[in-house]
């Protein structure tokens, strides 16, 4: 409900501006003076209020529109003071001069709108080379019409006329980076709405060239007529950003013209056209000397923008490129080190690895019970000493393959031991160890101990072979036994044989303790 309320009232600010403009226009005709100084700045207060609405869905043309509707603001202003000045204080000079410069205001902004919508769509070395093109072509153009206002003009310039020529070269180089912009993108990358702007944009910018012309010759440039379609260019600019299919993306496709190169046989082929161009000119005699000396200097000046241009350029793909290698060698190197490091952890885990059970081996076994020693805050543990029973008939009988076989089983018996702290290794041939961290008290050693009698106890399947084999086990507990490691498996392995064939089952045995 709230958002079909919001689409209503941005409808009706739409078609305001357009109203009063009609009634300006209708009020103009019939000379009802009253009326078309209000509705003027009524007019230009509701484009300004359309346009404010519409800034929050404009996407890339906000910034532009920002600068626009600043100047239609100013236009405002200055429609407000001309209507305090007609009907309150029509002797006051001061006034009448504020609003006489007041109205050149926007074409300052509209100009610096379009100078920030090149900045951020375009990319730097594109909005470079557009800007310069636009300031080497607006130097033509001022120059051309500087001499053109001379020749009518009859006599010099005063400071007055040389302040509005600076106006016509800003009102002349909105025009055509304006037009630059377009014709520099693809059709399709700006919608008809933006289309439709810019159209009212450059017909407010020759009307504005005939402005400056009139002012520059002593002539009566005022005309409540003109000023129609001034204000029509203003609510046709405001209406088409408020359209939402304005904001539709489409990316710039950029042509290669004269607008986007500086490749130096384009640049010098453009520089030449211009050169000759204005010795043309002074031979039909419309330029002197000073003109041909002024155009050489702004052709210099556009050879060194471009010439820059181009070696910024070079510098960025040169740094670009500079980047993508090392990003490469980078991305090798790491691609290299990580190979390098899967192998060394590779063969680190065969060098700590039993081939045949896939336990921990021995070596390992060694370093991984210093490692505990040394900590300073080492927990209580158990070595459990492991020595098969019976096994050397089953090599001898049913050959290597059947006790690797064998061994194997065992291996995977002791791996599966459910215990979070207990971990398996092969000392060689048919002994084996068994580390139990973090222990409590006895209770918990026997349970592991009593777990590992009752899995070693169960016959071994192999092949159409059933083999019954136990283990005799040996137990030193650190630090109660022993505090070095040396000792320990000492102890383990003395307990361990204390009690080998005492039992056909498996049996174990703590040091110092009876089986």
């Amino acid at each position: 409900m709230e958002q079909s309320t919001a689409n209503i009232k941005k409808r009706i600010l739409q078609i305001l501006p357009f109203v009063f403009w009609f009634a300006y226009a209708v009020t103009v005709l019939l000379d009802i003076d009253l009326a078309y100084n209000i509705l003027s700045p009524l007019t230009a207060l509701t484009c300004v209020l359309l346009i404010a609405v519409s800034l929050p869905t404009l996407g890339r043309y906000k910034s532009i529109a920002i600068f626009f509707m600043i100047g239609i603001g100013v236009w405002f202003i200055a429609d407000v003071i001309l209507f305090t000045c007609t009907y309150s204080f029509p002797d006051n000079d001061f006034l009448w001069g504020v609003q006489d410069n007041l109205y050149l205001v926007p074409d300052y902004l509209f100009a610096m709108g379009l100078v920030a919508y090149v900045l951020n769509e375009f990319s730097k070395n594109h909005s470079q080379r557009l800007l310069v093109s636009t300031f080497m072509l607006s130097a033509i153009g001022y120059m051309i019409g500087m001499k053109f206002i001379e020749t009518n003009r009859g006599n010099g310039f005063d400071p007055e006329t040389l302040s509005t020529m600076l106006y016509f070269f800003v009102v002349l180089f909105t025009l055509i980076i304006m037009i630059l912009i377009f014709i520099s993108s693809s059709f399709k990358s700006h919608t008809r709405a933006a289309y439709l702007s810019a159209a009212a944009l450059s017909v407010y910018n020759i009307f504005e060239i005939r402005y400056t012309y009139m002012m520059s010759v002593d002539k009566d440039p005022e005309s409540v007529y003109i000023d129609i379609i001034y204000l029509l260019s203003l609510v046709i600019y405001a209406i088409s950003y408020s359209d939402p299919a304005i904001v539709k993306r489409q990316e710039h496709v950029h042509k290669a013209n004269f607008v986007f190169t500086s490749k130096p046989h384009v640049v010098w082929a453009n520089a030449s056209l211009i050169i000759i161009g204005s010795i043309i000119l002074y031979f039909v005699r419309f330029f002197d000397m000073n003109d041909i000396y002024m155009l050489t200097v702004s052709t210099l000046g556009y050879i060194i923008m471009c010439k820059n241009i181009q070696t910024g350029e070079l510098t960025e793909k040169l740094l670009e490129h500079e980047k993508n290698e090392n990003a490469r060698l980078e991305k090798l190197v790491n691609e290299k080190t990580a190979e390098l490091q899967q192998i060394n952890d590779h063969l680190q885990k065969i060098s700590n690895t039993d081939a045949l059970t896939g336990l921990n081996n021995r070596r390992y076994g060694f370093d991984y019970l210093n490692t505990i020693v040394d900590n300073k805050e080492a927990h209580p543990f158990a070595i459990f000493s492991l020595d098969l029973n019976r096994f050397k008939p089953i090599n001898d009988n049913y050959g290597h393959d059947a006790g690797d076989k064998v061994l194997k089983e065992v291996g995977k018996r002791l791996s599966s031991i459910p215990h979070n702290h207990c971990i398996a290794f092969r000392v060689g041939g048919d002994e084996f160890m068994v580390v139990l961290e973090k222990i409590k008290d006895l209770d918990s050693i026997e349970g592991v101990a009593k777990l590992i009698c009752r899995i070693m106890d169960k016959p071994i399947e192999c092949d159409e072979n059933s083999f019954d084999i136990s283990t005799s086990i040996g137990i030193a507990v650190f630090p109660n036994d022993a505090d070095d490691i040396i000792h320990l498996i000492k102890y383990a392995d003395e307990a361990m044989y204390a009690v080998k064939h005492t039992s056909e089952k498996s049996v174990y045995k703590l040091h110092n303790s009876e089986a």
